[in-house]
């Protein structure tokens, strides 16, 4: 069973990009309202962390690869906002790398018995 996605994330993403789908999951308005000039798909965790971003070890990870600075600072300040770490990942480019950080959480979560309730966490000291 997975969680819903948090509400007010719906309502930051329609607060954040006036015009965006009223209609659609948060993830299908963020996609929109930013033509894809960003690249975040909050895909290297399982749906259980939109409701719950920040539980034991730290807030889930969010990166952004995009080349498109309005949109990327816009997508990263949603995903703070929406209590999630978020982390620049540079250009468009770096989001065939991001792709892979999704299979490997997949992998891990299934093929390597740890479950969907792990999360890779960005650590600053």
């Amino acid at each position: 069973q997975t969680a819903a996605p948090q509400p007010a994330f719906a309502a930051l993403a329609a607060r954040t990009f006036p015009g965006a789908p009223r209609e659609t999951t948060p993830l299908g308005s963020l996609d929109e309202a930013t033509n894809f000039r960003a690249q975040v798909r909050f895909n290297t965790f399982g749906a259980e962390w939109h409701a719950d971003p920040a539980r034991r070890g730290g807030a889930a990870a969010v990166p952004v690869a995009g080349d498109d600075a309005e949109a990327k600072a816009a997508v990263l300040a949603l995903a703070t906002e929406a209590g999630f770490a978020a982390l620049a990942a540079g250009p468009l480019r770096n989001a065939a790398l991001l792709e892979h950080a999704a299979v490997l959480w997949i992998h891990l979560a299934t093929v390597g018995g740890l479950g969907r309730d792990n999360v890779f966490v960005w650590a600053s000291r």
